[in-house]
């Protein structure tokens, strides 16, 4: 391809209407640059589990605890050796997930989160 195809290729690519799988089909038009207000923190007082994963390379698990500070409603799990789609990654994720899509109300035992942690023991260490 020439410079002048990938610059009309990538120009078609960005202003193309795109299909809208979100509102059942149509299409609409990509907008181009962020909402006003993209970067101010969502506010809501609606319950919500936010999961962080001590392994997730973006965004840090650290996030987690910054995203709860304005979902008055939220209770934080934060689980070790697990990367991006956290609650994912183990039984106790997926059980924390159920639990709240079946009763978002239920409180979330977190119990299970602790067992995620390894137990690393040298050769002359006794076993805990």
């Amino acid at each position: 391809m020439t410079p002048e195809q990938i610059i009309a290729a990538v120009a078609l690519l960005t202003s193309a209407p795109a299909l809208d799988t979100q509102s059942g089909g149509g299409f609409h038009t990509r907008d181009p640059a962020p909402r006003e207000g993209f970067h101010e923190p969502m506010r809501s007082d609606v319950r919500v589990p936010v999961a962080g994963g001590t392994n997730d390379p973006q965004p840090s698990w650290t996030w987690s605890l910054l995203a709860a500070e304005t979902l008055e409603n939220s209770r934080v799990v934060i689980f070790p050796n697990a990367g991006h789609g956290t609650s994912l990654y183990s039984d106790c994720g997926k059980d924390m997930n159920v639990t709240f899509i079946l009763d978002p109300g239920a409180e979330l035992d977190t119990a299970c989160v602790g067992a995620l942690t390894p137990c690393f023991v040298l050769p002359d260490t006794p076993l805990p």
